[in-house]
């Protein structure tokens, strides 16, 4: 009798564990959702490390700090000085530098420890941004959870961000080098941060990819609009070069050479101007030209986004509509707070203030324009 009673129960439980085991419709698909929304998050928390160090960078500069660290050492330079020798061998070393000897012998060594605690910061964020790309690399590697397609650029994110690391010494030597430099080389700061921006801007078009399916990417490319699609990419290069351009004016401390607006020195084309030969080094080289330079860009700017808003108000996708309208509102307030900053003497914290909206208008940028490369289908509801 028990013998009857299992061969004929048997085969139902058996049916109902094949039944649990067996995947269910469309789960390798939500698998694969949730593996390369893993990884773009991941790549959204890079991209705001990147802002997080320009940022830093920007008070470490304003501040005049960045040379305060004068040896580079990735390993040993993670630990601060904990004793007074340890602080006043430190304090001795940035003495020997033409920015001490220059303009800041009248330095304590109280004063000499806050300018280090910023440039101790901006590369100790550097070397947070370098665990937080390495750790999670090796382990979505050896899951295998990197779509197919995307280790390339991943790989070219680390390239990127161990290079930006070389650059960021290049950089701080130039103001360890010669008798006459009591700052960083204008040009390697630009250099630093326009691959800050790039890889920024890599980075979240990267991650905003992978919150999509692959196959709806590929029938959204169908659906883009060429013109405006071009007319972004002319825009955020105009930004890019802004970018680049304000890096100048930090470079050369052009922010302070004037204080009037839209003037410069009660004329359009400041009066100092142009004064270094051949007239194109102007641009690069004279405090005078760059401001007017980075203002000149500014207003093209201001236009081209005013255009782009106009024209992806009527666009027929209502999240096209709505990071335009993202993007006008940012690029306003960053100019707002440039001339704030000019017409106020360069504050502080206002001058950190425009180095970190610049990144998030970037980021407001990239989005809108992945939004027209890739718009989404709208549904619409009928009765």
């Amino acid at each position: 009798m028990s013998r009857l009673v299992f061969e004929e129960v048997a085969p139902e439980e058996e049916a109902r564990r094949r039944a649990a085991e067996a995947p269910r419709p469309g789960e390798a698909d939500r698998i694969k959702a949730r593996r390369r929304r893993a990884v773009a998050i991941w790549l959204f928390v890079m991209a705001a490390l990147v802002a997080l160090v320009a940022a830093v960078g920007a008070a470490t500069r304003l501040a005049e700090a960045g040379l305060s660290i004068v040896e580079w050492a990735p390993i040993k330079g993670i630990l601060p000085p904990f004793s007074e020798a340890a602080w006043s061998a430190e304090f001795e070393k940035y003495k020997l530098i033409p920015q001490f000897t220059e303009s800041d012998q009248m330095m304590t060594l109280a004063e000499f420890k806050g300018i280090y605690w910023w440039e101790w910061a901006h590369r100790l964020v550097g070397r947070l941004l370098g665990v937080v790309f390495f750790v999670p690399f090796v382990v979505f590697a050896a899951k295998k959870w990197i779509p197919a397609g995307y280790m390339g650029r991943i790989l070219i994110f680390g390239v990127l961000g161990a290079l930006q690391g070389v650059l960021g010494w290049w950089m701080v030597s130039s103001g360890l080098e010669g008798s006459d430099r009591v700052r960083v080389a204008p040009y390697r700061l630009m250099a630093h941060l326009g691959l800050a921006a790039l890889l920024f801007m890599f980075m979240l078009w990267t991650a905003l990819s992978l919150l999509r399916p692959a196959h709806e990417l590929l029938a959204a490319r169908r659906r883009r609009n060429k013109g405006l699609m071009a007319f972004a990419g002319a825009t955020l290069t105009l930004l890019s070069l802004q970018v680049l351009a304000g890096a100048l004016v930090a470079g050369l401390q052009a922010g302070w050479q004037y204080s009037d607006w839209p003037m410069m020195g009660g004329s359009f084309f400041p009066p100092e101007g142009a004064s270094i030969a051949p007239f194109w080094r102007n641009f690069f080289e004279d405090a005078a030209t760059t401001q007017f330079l980075h203002r000149m860009l500014a207003y093209c700017f201001i236009g081209m986004a005013v255009v782009f808003w106009m024209r992806a108000r009527r666009a027929g996708h209502a999240e096209i509509r709505r990071r335009a309208n993202w993007v006008l509102g940012l690029t306003l307030t960053q100019v707002l707070i440039g001339v704030t900053i000019l017409t106020h003497g360069m504050p502080f914290w206002l001058s950190v203030g425009h180095q970190v909206f610049a990144f998030a208008l970037m980021g407001a940028f990239v989005w809108a324009k992945h939004e027209v490369a890739y718009p989404r289908e709208e549904k619409i509801a009928r009765a």
